[in-house]
């Protein structure tokens, strides 16, 4: 589970900035315009990020913020969640929709003003948004909950929009979407939905040659009949193994 976010300007601690330099008075945001322009190719950060927040993602930033680059992993900006992280640190910090809804039963409508990145359609969120988000929505009346999701569901239109002409214009610097780094996370995602409804650890999963074989299918991307169908693979030869001996 992640370390969620630290208040300086929504960065994890790894770079938790003296708080002047997060101040978000207009002069402020102004002069950090200014500086920025020359280099960073928008006229404006993502709806919410402060000029401050947007120059160290995009530029000042080159290290994974919450290792630091100890993992040894290069590290990428992924625009949604508005963090920079190396792989082995985002996939610590992510859960997939499947199993927020079925494992950790959260409510379909705390998730609709939440940020996402989306494999096709298989959607992974970030696990420090949940609990704000379900506080929020749970402390509401029931009958304001459904005005509540579409007001959320709006803005998070509006922001997921915005970000896809981010991930464009920043994309040599991005995860860039690809199909090696997008199978990684799938599966990893996948192996815990797997992991959680047979009540097993994830790590006798992963220890499957399945899992650490490229995915087998026709074309690139994968369609969701190969997600499919890897997933049941995956449980078969997990169950295989436990008839010839192989305990939990």
């Amino acid at each position: 589970m992640g370390n969620g976010l630290a208040k300086n300007g929504n960065l994890p601690p790894a770079v938790a900035m003296p708080p002047e330099i997060f101040q978000k008075s207009a002069m402020t945001q102004e002069i950090w315009r200014t500086s920025r322009l020359p280099y960073l190719p928008r006229n404006a950060p993502p709806k919410g990020m402060s000029e401050q927040q947007y120059v160290l993602l995009a530029y000042w930033l080159s290290r994974c913020q919450f290792c630091r680059g100890k993992r040894g992993m290069e590290s990428k900006v992924y625009w949604a969640f508005r963090v920079r992280g190396c792989r082995y640190c985002l996939l610590d910090r992510i859960i997939s929709k499947h199993r927020l809804l079925h494992d950790w039963k959260v409510p379909k409508g705390v998730l609709a003003g939440l940020p996402f990145i989306s494999i096709n359609s298989y959607d992974i969120y970030w696990i420090s948004d949940i609990v704000p988000a379900e506080f929020e929505y749970q402390t509401l009346p029931p009958n304001e909950r459904p005005a509540w999701t579409n007001r959320k569901r709006l803005t998070l239109r509006q922001f997921m929009e915005d970000i896809e002409e981010f991930e464009l214009a920043y994309k040599y610097n991005m995860i860039g979407w690809y199909y090696d780094e997008q199978e990684v996370i799938r599966k990893t995602c996948m192996v815990d939905d797997i992991a959680a409804e047979m009540s097993i650890d994830p790590n006798h999963l992963r220890s499957l040659r399945l899992y650490k074989e490229p995915l087998d299918c026709l074309s690139w991307p994968p369609q969701e009949k190969d997600w499919t169908g890897w997933r049941y693979q995956m449980v078969f030869e997990y169950l295989k193994l436990i008839q010839n001996g192989y305990h939990k």
